[in-house]
């Protein structure tokens, strides 16, 4: 025993050590992880390709490191194609000469020559600068032969509330400049006594624009000069060019343009690249081979990856406790309970097919399944899942929820039905009892996916994505794998590492979080308007607490090439015909650099409204948050101050073409149904109703806040909606209702 005694206790201490090391060896390999992301970050490419191959280096084989694995591979492949491929020139996308550009103010030298004036927006006889002006600028074209036959017109302020026609003159026609205002008819400002242009000759035109006037000549001679307001500065176009033989024409530009459009088409070509890279990139060529080698960690058998798939079978498997199903080998099913016979899963797939193409009537629904299990055609247990469904298409979450509890108690051993009931309790924000199921679940079921899904989905409600990350960590850690746990880190770390840039610029103001890779201007202009909606939210609807810690995520891309592809490596969907989009899965606002900024911001603020709501009611019905979305987006600033719920004409005028939805249907309208069929009306009646509410007298505004506040406190629409609406008169609610929008023209 004595010679035994201390060899027992150099073992224990041994053991005791052995984690506390292999805990610092870990920390130091994140901190070194931190720091290749940091030179990432600021575009050092060789630095930070070295200081990763040299941290793997020292850390070989340690399991820590495999945990890591899809965040050095992703990693790595940035490095690998910024050290390669250089974003482009402005020079190198436009067909004009570039001589000097400006990306952050957009300041521009150019030459558009005649033979290519692919740049420019060609319609009929008109070539259009794509992009305004946001400052002084000059344009300059001449060219061999003057176009005497049509002459030469130059518009400045074109699409703007302020826009002039220049009119150089042709055969038989003196030179003359028109004003429209607010895209009223065109007035005659000034002629000239005579033709100034010789047809066919060699020729200069210029036109300078300032913030206070407009000054042009002809061949060297000045010729007009007027006064503008100080209005947007509008775009440039060109008239008499199309059947001119443009050879030897040049158009010079100066002055400062909306950088989106040469920013877009940067990174379309550079999105292009970044394809034509990943068809020939093998990581396998950049990193140590072992890191590919898992048969360590997993113990060479592959036992924990196939126990990982057995998990999403739907039933217990055999690492389950007290299953009924322990030892016997079950086949998938969405519903819980026995298998139904070949009438019964006819009926189950017509019934569904129901609510999710073309029945709105919830009643009829109910009693669609209610009559199934009378006839004994579906069992309880499948009734329940068919139940739950509806309730959840109709925002019936409490009911859902309880169909839920119904579906478990039929077959606790059910993991689908147990990973439903806990997610519609996190939707229910009863965060406690969501987290104590999943943690009995990942008991029962310790290799599911699902379960780690639905806990990580759990962390991001409550905003604590951070937590969300290392919960997957863990879950390789313990040594799930497969292609499903991959998804659930790719997206989480996607959350938390953004997208793929060269370069990224960051502002954080009080509430916002906003990265960007167009420039730390423009992240600041973003802050600053959110920043100003949120003290109107906070006014109005409601203030939100904690946000200074957990503050809102926004990303702003350059060009829509780089947009839609994040959009599809995080959410799994293309986000093809929209400005921007928030994702409640990611937490995040995205947004790109539209070349019209007004509509840029505007979008911000759309967008933005649902990512507040997210958080304040995230069940409340698509009407609501779309309608109050639209209605903010209509600001303006007065006096500093952020003003919503300016008139949108647009969608009056198009709710008289095709008539409104009656009330009654279209505020228990489900959410599946308001994407489909007149998806414009939709989101123009939803404007309308918010406008309604908001801007319709007291009575209204009250009804607002109790519909606010009802979705703030309760999931279930249906059940707020009836509680709001009980005691009113629909028919005269109707007849407000239009008599509103009547009043809007």
């Amino acid at each position: 025993m004595k010679t035994f005694f201390p060899l027992l206790i150099f073992v224990g201490t041994f053991c005791l050590l052995a984690p506390a090391a292999l805990a610092q060896d870990a920390d130091a390999f994140e901190k070194g992880l931190k720091g290749v992301e940091r030179r990432i970050s600021k575009g050092q490419w060789d630095k930070a390709g070295k200081d990763l191959k040299s941290l793997l280096e020292k850390n070989a084989r340690a399991d820590y490191v495999y945990i890591e694995k899809p965040r050095i591979l992703n990693n790595m492949e940035r490095i690998a194609l910024f050290s390669a491929h250089e974003p482009p020139k402005a020079d190198e996308v436009l067909a004009a000469k570039v001589k000097k550009y400006d990306a952050e103010s957009g300041e521009i030298e150019m030459t558009l020559y005649g033979e290519d004036l692919s740049d420019l927006m060609q319609s009929g006889d008109a070539f259009t600068m794509p992009v305004a002006f946001r400052d002084d600028y000059t344009l300059t074209m001449s060219g061999p032969k003057y176009p005497g036959s049509e002459g030469v017109t130059v518009v400045v302020g074109f699409d703007s509330d302020q826009m002039h026609r220049f009119f150089f003159g042709s055969v038989g026609y003196q030179p003359s400049v028109y004003l429209s205002e607010n895209g009223a008819r065109e007035t005659l400002l000034d002629s000239a006594d005579k033709e100034v242009m010789d047809s066919g000759e060699e020729f200069t035109l210029k036109v300078e624009v300032k913030k206070k006037k407009i000054s042009t000549k002809a061949n060297k001679k000045r010729l007009f000069s007027v006064k503008r307001a100080d209005t947007d500065w509008g775009r440039a176009a060109f008239y008499g060019l199309a059947d001119y033989e443009r050879e030897g024409l040049e158009i010079e530009i100066k002055g400062a343009l909306e950088p989106a459009w040469i920013a877009g088409k940067i990174d379309e070509q550079m999105q292009e690249k970044r394809e034509l890279f990943e068809e020939t990139y093998d990581a396998h060529r950049e990193l140590p081979e072992w890191l590919f080698d898992e048969s360590q960690v997993l113990g060479g058998d592959g036992e924990a990856a196939e126990a990982s798939a057995g998990g999403l079978r739907g039933r217990a498997g055999a690492s389950s406790k007290g299953s009924r199903s322990n030892n016997t080998k079950q086949v998938f099913r969405e519903y819980p309970g026995d298998a139904l016979g070949a009438q019964g899963e006819r009926r189950f797939a017509e019934i569904r097919r129901m609510y999710y193409q073309d029945k709105y009537d919830f009643d009829a629904l109910m009693e669609e399944v209610q009559e199934a299990e009378r006839e004994e055609d579906i069992h309880a247990a499948g009734a329940a899942h068919l139940r739950m469904e509806i309730h959840l298409l109709y925002g019936q979450i409490e009911e859902a929820e309880e169909s839920a509890s119904k579906m478990v108690a039929h077959d606790e051993s059910h993991l689908p039905s147990v990973v439903s009931h806990a997610e519609l309790l996190t939707r229910l924000r009863e965060y406690a009892a969501s987290r104590t199921l999943l943690e009995t679940a990942e008991e029962r079921w310790p290799n599911s996916v699902e379960v780690v899904e639905a806990k990580m989905w759990l962390e991001i409600m409550t905003q604590h994505l951070e937590e969300a990350q290392e919960l997957v960590q863990n879950a390789q850690r313990k040594g799930i794998r497969g292609k499903e746990i991959d998804r659930l880190r790719a997206r989480i770390d996607k959350a938390l590492s953004g997208p793929i840039w060269q370069k990224t610029y960051r502002f954080q103001s009080t509430h916002y979080d906003i990265r960007s890779d167009i420039s730390e201007e423009i992240c600041k202009e973003a802050a600053d308007l959110l920043e100003s909606a949120y003290t109107s939210y906070s006014v109005h609807l409601k203030r939100l607490r904690g946000l200074e810690k957990n503050k809102f995520r926004v990303f702003l891309f350059s060009g829509e090439a780089s947009y839609q592809r994040y959009a599809e490596d995080s959410l799994g969907s293309e986000a093809e015909n929209t400005a921007g989009l928030f994702s409640p899965w990611l937490k995040q606002l995205l947004i790109w650099n539209v070349p019209q900024r007004e509509m840029m911001f505007r979008t911000i603020v759309h967008e933005g409204f649902h990512q507040y709501l997210d958080l304040v009611a995230p069940e409340a019905p698509r009407w609501f948050n779309e309608g109050m979305a639209e209605y903010m987006e209509l600001y303006e600033t007065i006096d500093g101050r952020f003003v919503e719920g300016q008139v949108n004409h647009d969608h009056v005028a198009l709710l008289k073409e095709r008539g409104v939805m009656p009330l009654r249907d279209f505020l228990r309208m489900p959410t599946a149904f308001y994407y489909q069929g007149d998806v414009g009306r939709n989101y123009a009646q939803g404007w309308a109703v918010m406008h309604f509410l908001r801007n319709g007298g007291h009575d209204k505004e009250k009804m607002f806040q109790d519909l606010f506040k009802g979705f703030s406190e309760s999931p279930s629409i249906r059940r707020v909606i009836g509680e709001v609406f009980a005691d009113v008169d629909m028919d005269q609610f109707e007849q407000e209702f239009l008599d509103h929008l009547n009043g809007l023209e």
